[in-house]
């Protein structure tokens, strides 16, 4: 059980970016790749982890995962960078399918946030296993019914190589 701000004695799982923040809260900081992470857990290897919400569903984490502590403090961004003249010198068929892609995967935070609000009375970050589950379920068919209504450009900024 956690109740105070002291990881002492638990293996962690960390990625760099949350190296120093888990060693001040007295962690051991175990490294291992994503791929490993569940075994890791099963077998004792480690006691938890600090990863974004992103993924762990996917990675199938949650099976092994007892608590969480909440509020989340760390978001990933996923983006997609290429170099805007290279972009450029792709063939029309190309150019669609990338930016077809990037439309169907867009999901706005601020909706799936009020959506948790509407079903479950409480924020994205609180839902227990089942409601996420029931919520990642319902926001899929909906994207899947829906297709994609909105007309969004990609962005580009800064110089590739």
């Amino acid at each position: 059980k956690v109740d105070k701000p002291d990881l002492a004695g638990l293996k962690i799982r960390i990625t760099p970016v949350y190296r120093d923040f888990f060693q001040a809260l007295g962690a051991n900081v175990v490294t291992t790749p994503p791929g490993e992470v569940y075994t890791a857990l099963e077998r004792g290897v480690v006691d938890g982890y600090g990863w974004p919400i992103g993924g762990i569903f996917d990675l199938n984490w949650q099976e092994k995962t007892k608590f969480r502590i909440d509020p989340g403090f760390y978001d990933a961004e996923v983006s997609i960078i290429m170099n805007l003249d290279k972009f450029k010198g792709l063939n029309p068929k190309q150019r669609e399918l990338i930016e077809k892609i990037i439309r169907e995967s867009q999901l706005d935070i601020a909706n799936i946030e009020t959506l948790a609000k509407e079903r479950f009375g409480t924020g994205l970050r609180q839902l227990n296993k089942l409601q996420a589950s029931s919520l990642i379920d319902e926001l899929i068919e909906t994207h899947q019914r829906q297709g994609q209504r909105r007309d969004r450009r990609p962005a580009y900024s800064g110089r590739g190589r």
